[in-house]
């Protein structure tokens, strides 16, 4: 049985490849090249603002969250609706309330904002909000007519979630001068140790995808070393510069091509929802793609009762399917009930690259067959 989903593997063959970045790709005054999302996030927020509340979405993870806890700054929070699209309104009161110096949003699963979300991000700028827009999911590098990166002054793209690279986050600054000197890009022996790990987890998966094999339960072994880079990722603190391990593998990916695929298996799971009984289980948070997105995933609602039962039954099918995300404790559950209610019930299935329109029929067959398995509604 084919493994789908999980964390990126990493072909030796491209670690040492000998392929530069093309110009557009390098590191200059306006784009940075950073270990992480959040260490991007800490750069632009401390270099942009010095002290003010900043707002934040009500679903989000809690690394986003804690670039600014880090820095001492205050956040107060803005509605996320159970469609993962902004309560405008709410947006609208917020920034009338706090007077916030800067402003985090999300393009959730690489999907652009509509119409009257852009709007209100852009009205945040009357009051001098900075703004900082997390395109960590996508729809950024691949082509020029990438729907996200557009609205922020400074724009995150993760490419570890999107690319079989080991780190590394693009930030890209709309207008240099707007940025101060207080952030530096330092050594750390945390985050050295976090690409180091990362590396050597990717690569075993790679031998183990491809090369010697070896049981099922080896999977379990590399969530265990990538969760352990985590872990050193988050006691490091500071913004910190890629490892020089992903400038080659990054030179040699064909964005483009990512991006065809990716929206390929997007539409060939969205076929599979409408021409079977699928829905009796999870319904798709998208069924159409905006032109140039490059969707994350295929986000899907399950039921709270079912959704954990599920996704631990589909590992045992290999089929590896992420939820986003468990919410920081500072997310009031009554006021943000609906970000609570979109946590607990998301559910998102892999659609990357790696993986033909076939695979994603196999996804549909597994998701199915383990469903019905479970029981009846």
């Amino acid at each position: 049985m084919k493994s789908i989903g999980g964390e990126f593997e990493l072909d030796p063959v491209a670690l040492a490849s000998s392929a530069t970045l093309p110009l557009g790709l390098r590191a200059d005054a306006r784009q940075q090249w950073l270990r992480s999302g959040r260490g991007a996030i800490r750069y632009a927020a401390a270099t942009s603002r010095p002290t003010g509340t900043w707002l934040l979405p009500s679903y989000l993870c809690e690394s986003v969250k804690q670039p600014f806890d880090e820095l001492g700054c205050p956040v107060q929070f803005y509605r996320i609706n159970d469609d993962a699209r902004i309560d405008v309104a709410h947006l609208q009161a917020q920034i009338t309330r706090y007077q916030p110096v800067g402003l985090l949003f999300i393009n959730y699963f690489g999907m652009p904002l509509l119409p009257d979300e852009q709007q209100a991000i852009d009205d945040a700028r009357k009051y001098g909000c900075f703004i900082i827009e997390d395109a960590t999911h996508g729809s950024v590098l691949e082509g020029d007519d990438a729907p996200a990166g557009r609205l922020g002054d400074a724009v995150v793209s993760s490419l570890r979630k999107y690319l079989p690279v080991p780190d590394g986050a693009l930030l890209r600054i709309k207008n240099p001068s707007s940025l101060g000197s207080n952030a530096s890009l330092a050594p750390d022996l945390a985050a050295e140790a976090f690409g180091r790990q990362r590396t050597l987890a990717k690569l075993l998966r790679w031998e183990f995808l491809h090369g010697a094999g070896g049981p099922p339960e080896a999977e379990g072994l590399f969530m265990t070393m990538f969760s352990q880079a985590e872990k050193l990722l988050d006691a490091s603190g500071v913004p910190y510069p890629a490892s020089p391990w992903s400038a080659p593998v990054l030179a040699a990916q064909d964005l483009t091509a990512a991006r065809a695929q990716r929206r390929l298996n997007f539409a060939a799971l969205a076929e599979a929802w409408q021409h079977s009984d699928l829905a009796r289980w999870a319904t798709p948070l998208y069924t159409t793609l905006p032109a140039g997105a490059s969707p994350f995933a295929f986000p899907v609602l399950v039921s709270p009762p079912l959704r954990d039962d599920l996704r631990r039954a589909l590992v045992r099918e290999q089929l590896y399917c992420p939820v986003l995300w468990p919410l920081p404790e500072a997310i009031d559950t009554n006021e943000f009930a609906s970000s609570y209610h979109l946590s607990a019930r998301i559910m998102c299935l892999p659609l990357d690259q790696r993986y033909t329109s076939e695979d994603m029929q196999d996804v549909a067959r597994r998701f199915g067959q383990t469903a019905r398995q479970l029981g009846p509604l």
